[in-house]
């Protein structure tokens, strides 16, 4: 997803409704044994100031499908997490992005805000207590 820069000025557009996907990409989904199961969606707000910064307020979400991390059972689980970039024009400062030529590209920062949101470990219950030998499933009562 781009956004113009120069065409939100032109329409003065400074506020506005994002709402879009990208295809998943299973480099940024860092769990051992676990995938991505749909597009990324991001849904947020954006704000274009007067010195061309742009900020944007919102979620994304996406469906996981793997193994638990505890019991290796195949499971579902959608994720979410905020996803907050700021972008600037030029050299970027600690947690901005920067852009060029008046065009924000919003892929990286979607990507960054699904692999900020993955869990520390991928539970099918969590009440999980991890494989059982005795052939039950590993959710404890």
């Amino acid at each position: 997803m781009v956004i113009d820069i120069r065409k939100l000025k032109a329409e003065r557009r400074y506020e506005g409704e994002l709402h879009f996907t990208l295809p998943p990409d299973n480099d940024v989904i860092t769990l051992p044994l676990v995938e991505a199961a749909s597009e990324f969606r991001a849904d947020g707000v954006y704000r274009l100031h007067e010195d061309d910064s742009l900020e944007i307020t919102g979620k994304v979400r996406c469906l996981l499908r793997g193994a638990c991390s505890r019991c290796l059972k195949t499971t579902e689980k959608w994720l979410e997490g905020d996803w907050e970039p700021c972008f600037v024009r030029g050299e970027p400062q600690d947690e901005e992005y920067s852009y060029d030529r008046d065009v924000v590209s919003l892929d990286e920062s979607v990507k960054d805000a699904v692999m900020l949101s993955l869990p520390y470990a991928f539970l099918c219950d969590e009440n999980c207590s991890g494989i059982e030998y005795d052939g039950a499933d590993g959710r404890s009562e």
